[in-house]
């Protein structure tokens, strides 16, 4: 019965190992979209949701640095550090940035972000969050889609300060280097890229229509990604500028941040997958791509379960691998490191394979177990903190210290 059990595992792993193959070899015949000049210059209202990020200083700067002249920055400071509201003040006498500041953290970001709403003259909505560094033509890229009146939200391509730092950087950013080197320009071929919570513009209409943001949510981003979606309004992927950030450096805050995601992504399919399969304002093909991305995260519990059970009949001197498997085996988990490979040749990181593939095999089993152990949580006491992953200060602009 185990072996059975083992069995039918395997091959939801070699499943989703097929999958990344086909994904790979799909977004390798994506050309890259140029948009226009916009003729029209829209305002851009910029949400900042904050919280005890000194770091956003930096990002401030950024924004002050634009090219584009027709916005306003909206900081919602949920912060109870006073080095980081005496940051936030400094910036704050800018006739162009406007702070709110809130004494409870109620519905966490999306609270912040539905807020900053309130206050809001722009037509299109921007979100970043405090450690990201956008270029100084960030603004006048992202309206360039919205020329077109059939797009309703777009999602920049990201980037990363400190990828090759060490195996867990390498681990945490693989994976979203084939999200926006993969996935998403796949996505956009249909029209429904998903949002990922920063260096991201919805049309403020768009965003009203759907109810604004869900409070409460651990993925904001994944749960408007669907609604929209499933409501069938189009999204844009941009390309570039490419926008940077930091990645969590320590194994336990990368592992705190996957599980909020991972978890969040799957909490978002469980309020809305049913809406969206039954939606009549996308086709078939859509709906399938809006539901790999929440369900890829099934791939945490699957190899939970490979390594637990593996060590078990290891233990009662059963052999989990036999000759005839050694073709599965093979295409074991292969599918996802050639999506990496191929994510990183496109970076230009080549040279960080290696590490790919050792942070692969060590990190990967504990970031399996954390993520796992936070769903059954969720599943059992409908609980989990939204934690904020914490931000590398050494980072920040001299300018407020």
């Amino acid at each position: 019965m185990i072996e059975l059990a083992y069995t039918t595992i395997l091959g939801i792993f070699l499943l989703i190992s097929l999958l990344y193959y086909v994904i790979t070899a799909a977004s390798l015949s994506i050309q890259r979209k140029y948009y226009p000049s916009s003729r029209k210059k829209p305002f851009v209202s910029v949400h900042v949701p904050v919280y005890n990020d000194i770091i956003v200083g930096r990002l401030l700067d950024a924004l002050k640095r634009q090219k584009y002249e027709h916005f306003e920055v909206i900081v919602v400071d949920d912060s109870d550090d006073p080095e980081t509201r005496r940051v936030i003040d400094v910036y704050e006498k800018d006739p162009r940035i406007k702070v709110i500041r809130r004494d409870r953290r109620e519905g966490y970001k999306a609270g912040a972000l539905n807020e900053a709403l309130k206050h809001s003259k722009g037509e299109i909505i921007v979100v970043f969050d405090s450690d990201f560094v956008p270029r100084d033509n960030f603004l006048e890229e992202v309206v360039k889609p919205f020329e077109d009146p059939s797009i309703s939200y777009v999602q920049a391509r990201w980037d990363f300060e400190n990828l090759d730092e060490n195996l867990v950087t390498v681990f945490a950013g693989v994976p979203l280097l084939m999200y926006h080197y993969l996935f998403y320009p796949l996505m956009d071929r249909f029209g429904v890229p998903y949002l990922s919570g920063t260096a991201m513009a919805i049309r403020k209409k768009a965003l009203e229509d759907v109810g604004g943001w869900r409070n409460g949510t651990l993925t904001e981003d994944g749960d408007m990604s669907m609604r929209l979606i499933m409501k069938g309004y189009r999204g844009a992927y941009l390309h570039s500028p490419e926008t940077p950030s930091q990645l969590p450096r320590g194994l336990k805050t990368f592992c705190v941040q996957q599980q909020r995601w991972s978890t969040g992504m799957l909490e978002a399919l469980y309020l809305n997958g049913k809406a969206l399969i039954y939606s009549k304002k996308i086709n078939f093909t859509q709906k399938m791509l809006a539901l790999v991305i929440p369900l890829l995260n099934l791939i945490f519990p699957v190899v939970a379960i490979i390594v637990v059970v593996s060590l078990y009949l290891w233990g009662v001197g059963v052999s989990p691998i036999t000759p005839e498997m050694a073709p599965i085996l093979l295409l074991l988990g292969s599918g996802y490191v050639v999506a990496g490979l191929v994510s990183l040749y496109k970076k230009g990181k080549l040279h960080l394979f290696p590490h790919f593939i050792l942070s692969t095999y060590i990190v990967g089993p504990v970031l399996a177990f954390y993520n796992t152990l936070a769903m059954v949580k969720r599943a059992i006491t409908g609980h989990l903190h939204w934690v904020v992953t914490p931000k590398e200060v050494r980072a920040a602009n001299p300018t407020y210290r």
